[in-house]
């Protein structure tokens, strides 16, 4: 079919293959939709207007030319004849304003670093950062969106995605080659062929598909990998397009759930080497990583938050890009402040996972949500912010024109919140210690980065610590693999301290329920 396609200001013309959906012919054509699911038509982001032409809709016959236009899931439909004109609204497309978070908020020590140009890469589910080091100096970093996003954008979809067949497996670690890192590599470095060394941390689903092997066990009972350790490859085998003999290192992950991105974090923090201290350490995204070390005693868990502050929400969320609200609070009168990223406030199209801490908080404290995450829809109303909603959605906020945040909204986001301060809750219980004995908390990641620590606390996301007890991080994920790249033997230190780690399932814990139902109310302070 010669499909014409309207596409944001522009309008081309495309080829649509027989018995390939739209969704795989627009992606062959460069256009990138949101596929959370991977193409399994459930979540609905890749819709697409039907204009013209004859389609097949799942089972049934669709002729837009006779019957009007329709609003489909691109993944479920495919062409029928020759001609077809489809419309995508901006909302099903990729972002391509979100911001690649690659700033390290700790000091790393390359003294006696190995001579030569190497290269570090934090691969994560949702955008990749790299690093070139030259004789133990970083010499440039960027980032770019991980192309595997339309096998879906979290890593259960990934798995299954990747087990449907080897081919499929194969085509996810191509797809991440030849769309990012060797992109990546260009914008790094104008002579990727000098290149050494390479070193990456990811979470062990992301290790298993760019190592060449299939993640499917870690999404069965009992979440087993194929691999902690990975052994050492030369690019070559992997196809990067630098020096074939440059070496290849994958970061040793601790468990399933825990990964190489927190072992960098674990490197690159120094977390638990004194054994005088109590430590936490948390990477907050749809997994929350957990890892603790109780004077020298180490623990790790993960708790599935989900990806309610990445964006998810239908109504309001978004990345981090320009445009969306990363800081926010509401006074007590009823006033509205944002801060907007970019610093645009004419043009605010959503709100990051750290305005929405911001948001519960300053809801709270303002009197417009009560304690179970409910509008005051009287205040709401006094104000000109009151939405009507429907009896899934329940009523509503305005916060800016067309950006809006509903009651299930409001209840996503304590869900992921019980998930994550549930999860640290359990795990400090089980390790016979309370929050205040802490002595130091590394928030580690993105989502972190961005967090107002008072927010966040308030919300019960954190434990109550003074700010001099918490370290916020940044990117330890690609730190730890910056060490890597540039001392070697950190390898060999992370898979000695691996074999020190208590792998702890929080689901199996008498008492991660009923502080999962405790968190799940917003007992902030009213001051």
């Amino acid at each position: 079919m010669q499909l014409i396609v309207k596409n944001r200001d522009t309008t081309r013309t495309i080829e649509a293959f027989e018995g390939k959906t739209l969704s795989e012919s627009l992606n062959a054509a460069g256009i990138r939709l949101c596929m959370a699911c991977g193409g399994n038509n459930r979540c609905g982001r890749c819709q697409v207007k039907l204009l013209a032409g004859k389609f097949r809709i799942g089972k049934e016959d669709y002729d837009a030319t006779v019957k009007g236009e329709r609003t489909v899931n691109s993944c479920a439909t495919i062409p029928a004849e020759d001609f077809g004109r489809i419309a995508i609204p901006a909302s099903s497309l990729l972002p391509d304003n979100e911001i690649i978070e690659s700033g390290i908020g700790v000091e790393l020590d390359l003294s006696d670093a190995l001579p030569g140009i190497g290269v570090a890469f934090d691969i994560g589910t949702t955008t990749i950062a790299g690093a070139l080091v030259a004789n133990g100096r970083i010499r440039a970093v960027g980032g770019l969106p991980n192309p595997q996003s339309r096998f879906g954008d979290n890593v259960i979809d990934r798995i299954v995605y990747a087990g449907r067949s080897p081919m499929a497996l194969e085509e996810m670690r191509r797809t991440l080659i030849d769309e990012a890192l060797d992109l990546l590599l260009l914008k790094l470095t104008d002579s990727p062929e000098s290149i050494d060394r390479i070193a990456i941390a990811a979470n062990t689903v992301m290790s298993h598909i760019f190592y060449g092997v299939s993640p499917e066990s870690i999404g069965v009972a009992p979440f087993c990998p194929r691999l902690l350790n990975f052994p050492v490859k030369q690019a070559k085998e992997y196809g990067l397009a630098v020096n074939p003999e440059a070496s290849v290192a994958i970061l040793p992950a601790l468990s399933g759930n825990v990964g190489g991105d927190v072992t960098g974090g674990i490197a690159a923090t120094h977390f638990g080497r004194n054994s005088e201290k109590n430590e936490l350490l948390l990477d907050i995204g749809t997994n929350c990583e957990i890892v603790l070390s109780i004077r020298g005693k180490r623990f790790a868990a993960s708790a599935a938050a989900g990806p309610a502050f990445e964006g998810s929400s239908a109504t309001v969320g978004s990345r981090a890009g320009r445009g969306a609200i990363d800081h926010m609070n509401i006074t007590e009168s009823g006033v509205f402040n944002f801060h907007v990223i970019g610093g645009d406030l004419r043009r605010i199209n959503g709100i990051c996972g750290s305005g929405l801490v911001d948001f519960l908080a300053s809801a709270r404290v303002a009197g417009l949500l009560d304690t179970n995450g409910r509008f005051d829809w009287l205040r709401l109303e006094n104000l000109g912010r009151l939405l009507p909603g429907t009896p899934q959605s329940g009523c509503g906020c305005l916060l800016a024109e067309n950006l809006s945040i509903y009651e299930s909204d409001v209840e996503s986001l304590l869900k992921a919140k019980a998930a994550i301060a549930g999860g640290v809750a359990a795990l400090l219980n089980y390790a016979g210690i309370r929050p205040e004995e802490l002595d130091m908390l590394y928030l580690c990641g993105a989502f972190a980065a961005k967090l107002n620590l008072d927010s966040a606390r308030r919300i019960g996301l954190i434990p109550p610590l003074s700010d001099e007890r918490i370290k916020v991080c940044g990117n330890t994920s690609l730190a730890g693999a910056i060490l890597a790249v540039a001392k070697p033997e950190v390898l060999e230190l992370l898979e000695s301290e691996r074999q020190l780690y208590t792998n702890v399932n929080l689901n199996e814990l008498e008492c991660f329920q009923s502080y999962f139902t405790e968190a799940l109310t917003l007992n902030a302070e009213v001051e």
